[in-house]
């Protein structure tokens, strides 16, 4: 397996992806990703130098996971921030997660950013940060409006 930046040829295996790792995920099921929508979505995000998108690509170079950062000031300190969006691996090729990590680390270190913040909606994941000297400082609530 190789951690590699995302291309815009991985376009649709990243959102196939994303499509399969929706179930996994806090929000509600009964919304649908939308395909046409994440491919504009996929190009402007990687189009952007303040992303970061990486693919775990299997030895034929297809992505078998997902990491996507974004890189932000903090509007009072000026700090330099980065907030994971996505981080989704297929259950055959988890045990690369901390490559994975590792690589945007590495990234938002080069950057000059301050520090990376990883939402953790399930406890491997939170486990993952923890094992990785991540704090918890946060707690997020949802409202459907």
């Amino acid at each position: 397996m190789i951690v590699r930046p995302a291309e815009a040829r991985d376009c649709e295996a990243v959102i196939d992806l994303a499509r399969h790792a929706w179930p996994e995920t806090p929000f509600p099921k009964d919304q649908k990703p939308d395909r046409a929508f994440m491919r504009g979505a996929f190009q402007a995000f990687i189009d952007r130098p303040d992303n970061l998108g990486l693919v775990l690509a299997n030895s034929d170079d297809q992505p078998c996971g997902v990491l996507a950062l974004t890189s932000f000031q903090h509007m009072f300190s000026g700090q330099w921030l980065a907030s994971m969006l996505m981080w989704w691996i297929v259950p055959g090729a988890r045990g690369n997660g901390l490559a994975m990590l590792a690589a945007a680390e590495n990234w938002a270190r080069h950057k000059g950013i301050d520090e990376l913040h990883l939402p953790a909606h399930t406890e491997s994941l939170a486990r993952l940060c923890m094992l990785s000297h991540y704090v918890k400082f946060e707690t997020t609530y949802r409202k459907v409006l």
